[in-house]
Formats: structure tokens, sequence, C-alpha cells
């Protein structure tokens, strides 16, 4: 290529590469992915609201029996006295 041709490349480079195309194929993937998650977030909030409805449950349930158990201990003991 010394020759009189010289102004002309004379490299073997392609125009597009295999990393060109896999760039915005790697963004629609995350863009999908993002999409799924957060469509399963929304479906996971109410196993959520479940798991906090249950725990809070269980704790009033808790408490009322307690109470409960004061009150009758309270009273059973203010009817052995009189």
């Amino acid at each position: 290529m010394d020759g009189a041709l010289s102004c002309f490349y004379g490299g073997n480079e392609e125009v597009t590469s295999a990393e060109w195309f896999q760039q915005p194929l790697r963004q629609i993937a995350k863009l999908m992915i993002i999409s799924v998650l957060r469509k399963k977030m929304v479906q996971g909030i109410p196993i959520a609201g479940i798991a906090v409805g249950a725990y809070s449950n269980y704790q009033l349930a808790r408490q009322v029996s307690t109470i409960a158990g004061h009150y009758y201990e309270r009273r059973y003991l203010e009817e052995i006295l009189q």
C-alpha cells in the first residue's frame, strides 16, 4: 500500500460490530426486568399487608387477653375479700 493508492485506507475494520448491537439489547433487557420487578413488587404489597395485619391482630389479641385477665383476677379478689 505504499504505492500510488496510499490515500485510501487499507484497514479491515468493520463499520458495525457485535458490541454495537448488544448494547441496545442490554438496555432493552434491563428495562424489561425493571418493569417485571415493579409489577411483582406491586403484587407483593397485599402479601406484606397480610403479614402486617396478622402481626397487629396478634398484638391486639394479646393485649386484650392480658387486660381481661387482670380485670377478672381483680374482680375475683374483690369478691373473695367481701
